[in-house]
């Protein structure tokens, strides 16, 4: 809620030309919103002409739950999620109200096409402590947004549960040793444009995919055409982030419950390699394997925190410090930049956290080109 205030106020002050609405889950969240909007804009008299009730069509605002919104349109709108974690830090999908009734999915289809230039939205929890569910109700249309607003509007980061057909006996028999093992288990699971047999979610977050589990059929794969299909396929599931894991019906019918464990060890892999790493160790400077020191001649370093956790860090985070490192001018590879800059913000060396880096070197470089041209 005083994160909802504060953008409000914070819009007044920098786009006061911008129009501004605020959608709520719920009545009582509006209601509450709006006593702590009002009593805070109390302190700040110079903004209160931008809320005042006279003030044209342009410069109105409104605070409305997502029942009460239809035709309303603004440059800019805060959806406010309201709904707090369990104890056990995972979200109930029956804390959505009209979500999860009729229209669900219509309303909530409304409330994210109010912007007319920009969206933010404000949640206490990402899309990880939502457990996927039925795909026609509106929870879990809110589930995918959150999903894509967190992946910054990369649609192929988000997945959902595509039913196209029925399990055959051979991936029946998998779903249910898995199941028997006590893992959270989505047949068929939706990514981008192709469909993965079984994606195993996180431990701890029901709605984290952290494992793809490709159920194969040995005759199927003996065609080299769509042996290089999957190929493909699994190099940009794991330039993506995911583990993978096949298992064979061969295998599977041989020794069922080898394949199992193989399987049920690469989950709880995967869910370390997602998890955030712990306090690193100061990082000791390396001594300079060259003759003489090279004078590095850069501007100001950017603010960017030193020890955080992997998903603390924003993109700008990263593309700045990158762009800073390779102001240098120095002729070095990817692998001595991403070593550099993990010195920097005291981090050790892990999956996620390489690819992300690995990705703003790519736009810092070209950032550098755009501003040598």
């Amino acid at each position: 809620m005083n994160r909802v205030v504060e953008l409000m106020l914070e819009h007044a002050a920098l786009r006061p030309r911008e129009s501004l609405g605020v959608i709520t889950m719920g009545q009582k969240h509006a209601d509450r919103i709006d006593a702590a909007f009002r009593a805070a804009l109390r302190e700040r008299p110079e903004l209160q002409d931008f809320f005042a009730e006279e003030a044209g069509p342009g410069r109105r605002y409104f605070i409305k739950n997502l029942e009460r919104v239809q035709g309303d349109e603004r440059d800019a709108i805060i959806l406010t999620i309201g709904v707090a974690k369990r104890a056990n830090g995972t979200v109930a999908r029956t804390g959505f109200g009209p979500l999860n009734s009729e229209g669900g999915r219509r309303r909530l289809n409304v409330a994210v096409t109010r912007a007319k230039r920009r969206m933010s939205v404000v949640s206490s929890f990402g899309p990880h402590e939502l457990t996927p569910g039925d795909p026609q109700t509106g929870t879990e249309l809110l589930r995918r947004y959150l999903e894509f607003a967190q992946a910054q509007g990369e649609i192929d980061h988000v997945g959902r549960q595509q039913r196209s057909a029925e399990l055959n006996g051979f991936e029946r028999d998998v779903e249910r040793a898995l199941v028997e093992r006590g893992i959270d288990v989505h047949p068929q699971w939706g990514f981008s444009h192709y469909r993965i047999d079984f994606a195993l979610a996180h431990r701890e977050r029901p709605g984290q995919m952290v494992l793809a589990v490709e159920a194969d059929g040995d005759t199927y794969h003996n065609i080299r055409s769509v042996r290089d299909r999957d190929r493909l396929r699994q190099a940009h599931l794991e330039r993506l982030v995911w583990r993978f894991h096949r298992v064979w019906a061969s295998s599977w019918f041989a020794d069922r419950e080898g394949e199992t464990d193989k399987i049920v060890k690469a989950w709880e892999q995967a869910i370390l390699d997602t998890d955030p790493e712990p306090d690193p160790e100061p990082a000791v400077p390396q001594p300079s394997t060259e003759d003489a020191p090279v004078m590095v001649r850069r501007g100001p370093k950017p603010d960017v925190p030193v020890g955080l956790k992997t998903q603390e860090y924003t993109d700008e985070h990263f593309v700045g410090l990158c762009h800073w490192l390779m102001t240098d001018g120095l002729p070095l590879d990817r692998e001595e930049r991403i070593t550099q800059a993990l010195q920097e913000i005291g981090k050790r060396r892990g999956r996620v956290l390489v690819a992300r880096l690995s990705r703003a070197i790519e736009i810092a470089q070209s950032l550098i080109d755009q501003e040598e041209n």
